[in-house]
C-alpha cells in the first residue's frame, strides 16, 4: 500500500469514525471492496438501523477521493482499482 492509499484510508477512517484492521485493508483492491468493508464494519459498530447504506458509504468514499485527492469523478467506479485505475501508490 502506497502513501496515497494509506492517507486515503486514514481520511476514510476519520470520516466514518472507524479503525480498520491493516490485514483486512491490505486485501482491498477496488473502491467497491473498500466501501463494502467500511459498510460491514459500520454494521458491526452501529447495527443495521443507524448505519448508512452501502450506496451512502460508496458515495462518501467517492467524495473523499474527489475532494481530497482531486481524482476525476469519471475515473471512480465500484470496480476501479486504487493502484491501476486511480494511480494511487
Amino acid at each position: 500500500m502506497g502513501l496515497d492509499t494509506v492517507e486515503f484510508v486514514l481520511l476514510a477512517e476519520k470520516e466514518f469514525d472507524l479503525q480498520l484492521p491493516d490485514d483486512e485493508v491490505s486485501l482491498v483492491a477496488t473502491i467497491g471492496d473498500y466501501a463494502d468493508l467500511v459498510h460491514q464494519k459500520l454494521i458491526v459498530k452501529h447495527g443495521i438501523k443507524p448505519c448508512p447504506s452501502q450506496n451512502e458509504v460508496y458515495s462518501r468514499i467517492k467524495n473523499l477521493l474527489i475532494q481530497q485527492f482531486a481524482i476525476p469523478e469519471a475515473l471512480i467506479s465500484r470496480n476501479a482499482s486504487f493502484v491501476n485505475d486511480l494511480q494511487m501508490d
